[in-house]
């Protein structure tokens, strides 16, 4: 029997629902996880069952998780945030806030749905068209090009970006534990 892998140790601790009842940004996420899209072919999860951990003196709420991390929200200034399973790398800037990151998602997983039917890549208008309307709605998440969406768009042009659940099998055949942390 193999032992499943799990990422670097961090301390989560369930955020009671009477918590997230009395604050507005928890309730956002929670609703938010609520009516996202999962995208298996990446392990892309949102669950409504928040999780905190601190990191760096951050207090963060998980909400979400992709195969190279777990989505946040901080709980200081209401970003979004992806924080990598990589202990060594520092959180990755997704956006200013939850509705962006909602919107983002939402266009991301709508460019993405022909290339999976047909079997072929985005095309350059596509995602010209998506890195225009990131950066209307939230400038700052296109900032810097190590930003989450900057190199899922890059990922995206390169061909890197998972469009077929080959990664996610990979990773479950080397007993990584891809329901990490709920």
């Amino acid at each position: 029997m193999k032992t499943a892998i799990r990422p670097a140790t961090l301390d989560f601790m369930a955020i009671s629902q009477e918590e997230i009842n009395h604050s507005v940004l928890l309730l956002e996420a929670q609703r938010l996880s609520d009516r996202l899209e999962p995208y298996a072919n990446n392990n892309t999860m949102f669950r409504s069952s928040l999780k905190r951990c601190m990191v760096d003196g951050r207090n963060l709420a998980i909400f979400g998780r992709v195969l190279d991390g777990l989505f946040f929200v901080d709980l200081t200034d209401g970003s979004a945030g992806l924080l990598p399973i990589d202990c060594e790398t520092t959180p990755q800037y997704c956006n200013s806030d939850l509705e962006s990151f909602a919107a983002f998602h939402v266009a991301f997983m709508e460019a993405i749905q022909p290339a999976i039917i047909t079997n072929s890549g985005v095309t350059e208008r596509v995602l010209m068209e998506l890195e225009a309307a990131f950066r209307k709605r939230d400038a700052s998440s296109m900032a810097d090009e190590r930003s989450f969406w900057s190199m899922r768009l890059y990922e995206l042009s390169e061909g890197f970006f998972p469009l077929s659940s080959e990664k996610v099998e990979l990773h479950r055949s080397l007993g990584i534990d891809l329901c990490h942390p709920w």
